[in-house]
């Protein structure tokens, strides 16, 4: 429960104030406001965590790991890195084929349109607005 603990302070944290943290470089004088960098207590907080969080990181996964079950040899993990490699490789080649396809066709916005995908966050935000709220 105290790594789930972690784990929920670290994204809300995250989440509030990742894209657009206040820089300590910056000073007070900077201009601030919606999308340029707000001042509040969770982006200083932040600020001066991206120092330690990494850290924090490890211990909380390798303290997660540690219970699992299972432990990988050297020759199954190179196996399984060598097989996701080789499929990451052909997927992407096939990806490139079909954007170039599109462009001599001359049909790029109509590639573009099927490819996109909604943002993670977009569709949390979402599921969280149909939530009522008690």
């Amino acid at each position: 429960s105290a790594v789930q603990g972690l784990s929920r302070v670290a994204s809300d944290i995250l989440l509030g104030t990742f894209t657009f943290p206040w820089k300590a470089e910056e000073g007070l004088s900077a201009p601030y406001g919606k999308g340029r960098g707000d001042v509040s207590y969770e982006s200083v907080v932040v600020n001066y965590l991206r120092h330690i969080l990494p850290g924090a990181f490890t211990a909380q996964f390798t303290f997660l790991y540690s219970f699992h079950p299972y432990k990988w040899s050297k020759e199954e993990v190179k196996v399984l890195v060598a097989d996701v490699m080789d499929r990451h490789k052909k997927e992407a080649a096939e990806s490139w084929q079909r954007r170039q396809d599109a462009v001599e066709k001359g049909e790029v916005e109509k590639f573009e349109e099927e490819c996109r995908q909604e943002s993670f966050f977009a569709l949390v935000a979402q599921v969280a607005g149909g939530i009522e709220q008690k």
